[in-house]
């Protein structure tokens, strides 16, 4: 399921490049600012298949909230969350900074395994990231977690 297509337009702010992720909540996009041309990572979520667990009381998006308070290097950075309705349907779309780069699933199936001063560079800045959310925020990244 993907909502957008290449060089759709998402709010009037957002050119989408390319599909990135699909999940069984929505769809994540590479997309470019129409206002500063930088690019971005925005998630658009189905609103009526989030669970209530993915809202705070107020009825906002409680990932875009934990996340607007994250400060970190090795974490994306928060820019806005949003609802619209498009598709007759109540969407969400959350953007975050775009980290470049390749993903280590990515850089494994190209590589095969990395050496081992990559491997202990990758751990030391997933450590460092994770006990940043842990010790500050009380938090932990869910897809470390599940292992998804």
């Amino acid at each position: 399921m993907t909502l957008y297509s290449k060089n759709d337009i998402i709010d009037s702010k957002y050119e989408v490049l390319f599909t990135i992720h699909v999940t069984t909540n929505g769809v994540s996009y590479r997309v470019k600012s129409l206002f500063d041309g930088k690019l971005y990572m925005l998630k658009i979520y189905i609103k009526e298949r989030l669970k209530p667990f993915h809202f705070e009381k107020d009825g906002s998006l409680k990932e875009a909230k934990i996340h607007g308070s994250v400060n970190h290097e090795n974490i994306s950075t928060f820019i806005e969350v949003k609802e619209i309705f498009e598709f007759n349907q109540n969407l969400i779309y959350y953007v975050v900074s775009f980290i470049s780069g390749e993903t280590l699933k990515e850089r494994i199936d190209r590589d095969s395994i990395p050496s081992l001063p990559t491997t202990f560079n990758l751990i030391e800045k997933t450590s460092i990231a994770i006990d940043y959310l842990v010790s500050n925020k009380g938090i932990i990244e869910g897809d470390i977690v599940t292992g998804k």
